[in-house]
C-alpha cells in the first residue's frame, strides 16, 4: 500500500481528507498527520518517507511551502501535493516551482480529487515498478539491500519463489546477449531474468497455497517456455517472509548453477536438497555420461563443439607446458648434486623438483578435466558408444585380472608351504603392470578392427 501523510493546521479539513482516502482508496494508507510543517518532519523522521504528501500552504511555525522544499531536500522521491484556496494561487504556482506535483484547490470537489489521486496512483505504480525490478537485480548478484528498503517495495506477507534455465547454455548463446528481462508492470507474479534463457519468480503469498503452488509454476513453466529443447527448474514449495526473500533467491541461484545437466529435463524441489544424493557421492548423478549412449537436444552438441573448438589451442598448450614442466622438474636436484652434497641444497632440489612437477601436473589436469567432459557429452575418444558398449567388459578383466595378481603376490610373498619369498615379491607388480599395458593396448587393436569391419 501507499503511504499517504497529510498536513493541515486546520482538523477538519485534514479529517476530510483521511476519510476521503480511507472510504475510497484501497491502495493508499494514512500513515500519519500533523498540524504543521515542523510536526510534519519529525514525522518522517520517526516512521520514514512516505509516498505521497498532502499538504496545505498557510500553517503556523513552518507553512507548506517550506515544508515541501525541506522534503524535496531530504525525500527527493517523495509526490508533494498542496491544497490551496483561489486567493492562494500564486503560492500554489511558487510551490510548482519547488517541484510539487499537483495542487488541488478548496473546498474539495470529490471528483477532481479521484482525478487527482489517479494520477498520483499511476506514477507510484511506475515508480514502485522500478524500485522491484532495482532490487530484483541487486539480490540476483548479491548486493546488500537494507530490510526496511526489501519490505517497502515487496510488500506481500510472504512469497513463493522459482527459477527457470532454459537449454542450460550460457547467456552469450542467447539471442540477445545478456540482456536483463523483467516482468510486465501489471503481472501479479514478479519475473526476472539475468538473461534471455532465464526466468526467476517471485509469488505473492496472497495468490497461491503452499498445496497449490507448484501445480501452479509448472504450468507456467509449460506455457511460457513451449519451445525449450529441455528445462532445469528449481521450485521453492513453502513461502518466505518478505525480509527473507534475498537469501531464498540465493538458495535458489546455488541450486540452479550446481544442478545443470546439459540434455536433461529436470524439477527439482528446493526443500528435498538435503536427501538429492542419498549415495552422498558427489558426481553420482552425471554416472551415465561414461556408461551409458544419450541423446543430447538441439542446439548442445554444436554449442559443445565450438566450446572445444575454442579450447583446442589452450589444450595443446597446456600439454606442451606440462610436459616441459615435468622434463624440466629434474633439473634443480641435478643441480644442487652438482654444485655441492650439502643436504640443505639436496633438500631444496627435491622441493623445487616437487613443486615444478606439480605445476605440471596442474597444467594436466586443467586441459584434461575440459576436454574429457566435452568428450563425454560428444561421445568421442574414451567416451565413444562402441567404448561404453564393451566397458564392461573391460571392467570386468580388469578386476579378474588384478585380484589373479594380487593373490599370486600373497602366495608368493607368504608361502603357505614356507617357500616365502618376500624381498622379492615386489617384481610380480612390476611385470603385472607391464602386462596390463600390453593386454590392454592388444584388446584396443581388436576392438578398432572389429569396428571397422
Amino acid at each position: 500500500m501507499y503511504q499517504v501523510m497529510v498536513v493541515d493546521d486546520e482538523p477538519m479539513a485534514a479529517s476530510l481528507i483521511v476519510n476521503i482516502i480511507k472510504r475510497k482508496y484501497s491502495d493508499f494508507e494514512i500513515m500519519g498527520t500533523a498540524y504543521d510543517g515542523e510536526e510534519a518532519l519529525e514525522l518522517m523522521e520517526e516512521k520514514g518517507e512516505p509516498d505521497v504528501l498532502i499538504t496545505d500552504i498557510k500553517m503556523p511555525v513552518m507553512n507548506g511551502l517550506k515544508l515541501v522544499e525541506e522534503t524535496k531536500k531530504r525525500y527527493p522521491e517523495v509526490i508533494s501535493v498542496i491544497v490551496s484556496g483561489y486567493q492562494e494561487f500564486e503560492y500554489a504556482k511558487q510551490a510548482i516551482a519547488f517541484g510539487v506535483c499537483d495542487y488541488i484547490l478548496k473546498p474539495i470537489v470529490p471528483s477532481e480529487f479521484s482525478k487527482l489521486i489517479t494520477r498520483i496512483e499511476e506514477k507510484l505504480r511506475q515508480k514502485y515498478y522500478k524500485e522491484r525490478n532495482t532490487l530484483m537485480h541487486k539480490m540476483v548478484n548479491e548486493i546488500p539491500i537494507d530490510e526496511k528498503t526489501l519490505r517497502r517495495y515487496f510488500q506481500s506477507e510472504c512469497y513463493y519463489g522459482a527459477i527457470v534455465r532454459l537449454n542450460g547454455l550460457p547467456s552469450r548463446y542467447g539471442e540477445r546477449g545478456k540482456k536483463e528481462v523483467f516482468s510486465d508492470i501489471n503481472e501479479m507474479m514478479i519475473a526476472y531474468g539475468r538473461d534471455t534463457q532465464e526466468t526467476l519468480y517471485l509469488c505473492p503469498g496472497e495468490l497461491v497455497s503452499d498445496e497449490d503452488y507448484e501445480q501452479m509454476i509448472r504450468r507456467r513453466i509449460g506455457k511460457e517456455q513451449p519451445e525449450a529443447a529441455y528445462v532445469t527448474s528449481v521450485i521453492r514449495q513453502k513461502s518466505v517472509p518478505a525480509a527473507q526473500i534475498g537469501e531464498m533467491v540465493r538458495e535458489l541461484y546455488r541450486k540452479l548453477d550446481s544442478s545443470i545437466i546439459l540434455g536433461k529435463n529436470q524439477t527439482l524441489i528446493l526443500e528435498e536438497t538435503p536427501s538429492a544424493n542419498p549415495g552422498g557421492r558427489p558426481g553420482k548423478d552425471y554416472e551415465y555420461l561414461d556408461k551409458e549412449s544419450f541423446e543430447t537436444e538441439y542446439g548442445v552438441e554444436g554449442m559443445v563443439r565450438e566450446r572445444q573448438r575454442d579450447f583446442r589451442e589452450t589444450y595443446n598448450r597446456l600439454n606442451i607446458v606440462g610436459t616441459t614442466l615435468c622434463i624440466l622438474s629434474a633439473m634443480p636436484l641435478f643441480a644442487s648434486m652438482a654444485l655441492s652434497a650439502s643436504e640443505v641444497l639436496l633438500i631444496a632440489g627435491v622441493c623445487l623438483l616437487l613443486f615444478i612437477a606439480a605445476c605440471g601436473c596442474v597444467a594436466f589436469v586443467y586441459g584434461g578435466v575440459q576436454q574429457s567432459a566435452m568428450q563425454r557429452l560428444l561421445e568421442e575418444g574414451a567416451y565413444s558408444r562402441r567404448i561404453k558398449a564393451r566397458g564392461s567388459i573391460r571392467a570386468a578383466f580388469s578386476v579378474t585380472y588384478w585380484l589373479i595378481v594380487t593373490a599370486i603376490f600373497l602366495v608368493y610373498t607368504f608361502g603357505p608351504s614356507g617357500n616365502a619369498q618376500p624381498s622379492s615379491g615386489w617384481i610380480i607388480w612390476a611385470v603385472a603392470g607391464v602386462l596390463y599395458g600390453a593386454v590392454a593396448a592388444i584388446m584396443g587393436i581388436i576392438e578398432r578392427g572389429a569396428y571397422k569391419q
